[in-house]
């Protein structure tokens, strides 16, 4: 006679995969504690368990226009992602409520009523009903050197029978509902009548008796605020100190604010059994290896992380925060109506892993060289082998080709320090683009932004398998055939508000779109109506180039060994 998980939880405002916030989560246990089922109830959150990774999901608001925005029109506006606020939420693990069933007086009587609401329809046989109110009462009363029936249970049970012989006796089941009144008593009422139009069929019957005394009203934790060593104050009060915040601005329309609804992307949440089998291969020694692991891994984020940091210093000198094109890129899709944006890089550990062996081979030759140079001149130096006075020479001249061996791996980290030194004119100055993209040969490099193409065997593992990996990307986005990489899709919720979601593709290899990350597995969009890449300038005419062979060929495995 209980209600089933699915019918509770359908009254909870936290739902798995759902946007929630603290009031949301709050307010759940008073929701559940309406049914008049419970004694008490209390919300449990705990964060994801699976290795702490971040997916984000973000909703997308409407922020507030600039006065630079308003002079604008509409439509360049959206173009370039103004007016739009994407927020990213903090992932949860799980939601869980526990509750405790209530503890009501054991029944001696239970006066059954049927309400005139049902007395235009079919009959229901009076008898049929009195006995089922005598089998609930003998159930007690039969029980007396057994374990007594508790009352919640007992009156689930009767509520199911009612509801039964009302069925059968030509009523829509659903249509009826039993609500119960006394029960703080021995001496319970039972009504028997429609539901009123316009409202859900009672889940148990006891929603009446929900404030009664035995009910224990669920009040949430403070949150606290630190202002200080060892000093927190409530939220509530801090609130109270601070002054009023404007009004919200109104949540972008389910619609975009454009005239057509936006291409829904087919996916769907992860099956428990996906999610089991992905926690069993974490636990699989004879998994693959990381792209970190291992000597060349390291070597890999060496050579990556100095890099990196100059790079995002120069960056930060012309007011450009690490990561600003991808946000400005995804703004922008948002504002236009787009129904995905699909991460289609290859990933970056990979390329580094990649990176790192290919100039550990064109570095490691002219080192190992360069170091027996070195020895053998050592050795020539402290044997007499060198004419008299040359010897510091020679010595000299030993380290000085070991210098010069490291120079290829050293000069790229030195020249984008050089470009991170440099005023922000002189920066913007460094990387505009010299000449149009369209129609030329080779790849386009930029002073000290793209330094690092100088490492020796490079050119291959950052640049021509990163344009092909992206070409086969777009190829397969572009004319539906397959879901190659991760993606943030557009899911427009029931109240209009559009949430992206990170999901993988269906189809590309398991270290690209691993199974059980994110929030789910999506398909290719059907009838794809235009595709915009966003990529360095170093890789336009490498895609270019090679997108017949992209048509031709979407698989990505050989761009993913390392």
């Amino acid at each position: 006679g209980w209600p089933s998980q699915q019918e509770l939880l359908r009254l909870t405002r936290t739902r798995p995969g759902e946007a929630v916030s603290y009031q949301d989560i709050e307010e759940d246990p008073s929701r559940l504690l309406a049914t008049g089922l419970f004694r008490s109830c209390r919300p449990v959150v705990t964060p994801p368990q699976r290795g702490g990774e971040f997916y984000p999901t973000f909703l997308q608001h409407q922020a507030p226009p600039s006065a630079d925005e308003q002079s604008h029109s509409k439509d360049a506006a959206d173009a370039t992602g103004a007016g739009v606020l994407l927020k990213a939420l903090r992932p949860i693990g799980a939601t869980e409520f526990i509750v405790a069933p209530r503890q009501l007086p054991a029944v001696k009587d239970i006066q059954l009523r049927v309400d005139s609401s049902l007395r235009d329809g079919p009959k229901i046989p009076k008898q049929e009903l009195d006995a089922a109110v005598k089998k609930a009462l003998d159930s007690q009363a039969a029980a007396k050197d057994k374990e007594v029936t508790p009352t919640v249970d007992l009156l689930l049970e009767l509520r199911a029978d009612l509801l039964d012989i009302a069925g059968a006796a030509g009523h829509d089941r659903d249509g009826v509902e039993v609500l119960y009144q006394g029960t703080d008593s021995s001496r319970v009422e039972a009504i028997l009548r429609a539901v009123p139009p316009g409202r859900p069929a009672s889940l148990g019957g006891l929603e009446d008796t929900a404030d009664d005394s035995d009910v224990e009203p669920f009040r949430a934790a403070p949150r606290l605020v630190e202002i200080g060593i060892s000093m927190r104050v409530p939220l509530d009060k801090v609130a109270e100190n601070m002054p009023p915040r404007p009004a919200p601005e109104p949540l972008v329309d389910a619609d975009y604010s454009h005239d057509q609804q936006p291409c829904r992307t087919p996916w769907r949440r992860w099956a428990g059994e996906e999610e089991d089998a992905a926690e069993e291969l974490a636990k699989d020694e004879a998994r693959p290896k990381s792209p970190t692991e291992g000597p060349g891994g390291t070597f890999a984020m060496l050579l990556s992380n100095a890099y990196a940091r100059f790079q995002d210093a120069a960056g930060l000198n012309v007011g450009v925060e690490s990561g600003e094109a991808w946000r400005t890129a995804f703004r922008a899709a948002a504002a236009t109506g787009a129904a995905q944006v699909v991460l289609g890089d290859r990933p970056s550990q990979v390329t580094a892993r990649r990176m790192g062996d290919a100039v550990l081979r064109g570095s490691a030759p002219l080192f190992v060289a360069a170091c027996a140079a070195s020895a053998a001149a050592d050795y020539a130096a402290a044997t007499g082998a060198v004419p008299e006075g040359s010897g510091v020479w020679v010595v000299l001249a030993g380290l000085g080709a070991v210098a010069a061996s490291l120079a290829p791996v050293a000069s790229p980290i030195l020249e984008v320090r050089a470009l991170s030194k440099k005023t922000p004119e002189e920066i913007e100055a460094a990387v505009t683009v010299p000449e149009p993209l369209q129609g030329g040969e080779g790849v386009m490099k930029l002073w000290g932004e793209d330094a690092l193409l100088g490492w020796p065997n490079a050119m291959d593992p950052v640049i021509h398998e990163r344009d092909a990996f992206m070409g086969r990307v777009l190829a397969a986005a572009a004319t539906g055939r397959a879901a190659l990489a991760p993606a943030l899709a557009v899911d427009t919720a029931a109240d209009g508000v559009p949430t992206w979601r990170y999901v993988m593709g269906k189809d590309g290899p398991e270290e690209v779109t691993p199974v059980a990350e994110g929030d789910g597995i999506y398909e290719p969009l059907p009838a794809v109506g235009a595709v915009v890449a966003v990529v360095g300038t170093a890789h336009v005419r490498g895609i270019a180039k090679g997108w017949q062979a992209a048509l031709d060929d979407l698989k990505l495995d050989e761009y993913m060994q390392y």
